[in-house]
């Protein structure tokens, strides 16, 4: 999270717990725009059945509370089966995700 959200802005705003979560958690993917000078788009997390425990929760919680405050919206994908928690299956759904509709 650190290396694309500035804790700074958001020191005085999130939650003591969330502060010190800051520094060791990280997004799953983040889709930055090259045209932008690589500025962040996109933030994505991919959870399963390991997000289902309090911990997880506690965690995820953390990380929702640090992304509304960044004004950023977090999305969060949900894999129901195993098969869906690999890369390249990950990788896939988020291009299904940011590819326009056809017309």
């Amino acid at each position: 999270m650190s290396a694309v959200l500035n804790f700074t802005e958001l020191e005085n705003i999130i939650s003591a717990a969330s502060k010190k979560f800051f520094f060791n958690a990280q997004f799953d993917c983040v889709v930055v725009d090259p045209g932008q000078d690589y500025r962040p788009s996109y933030f994505f997390e991919l959870d399963s059945s390991f997000h289902d425990t309090a911990e997880a929760r506690n965690r995820d919680q953390m990380k929702n509370e640090i992304c509304a405050a960044a004004g950023i919206k977090l999305i969060r994908i949900r894999a129901f089966e195993q098969k869906e928690t690999t890369r390249e299956a990950f990788a896939q759904l988020i291009r299904e995700i940011l590819m326009p509709a056809p017309l």
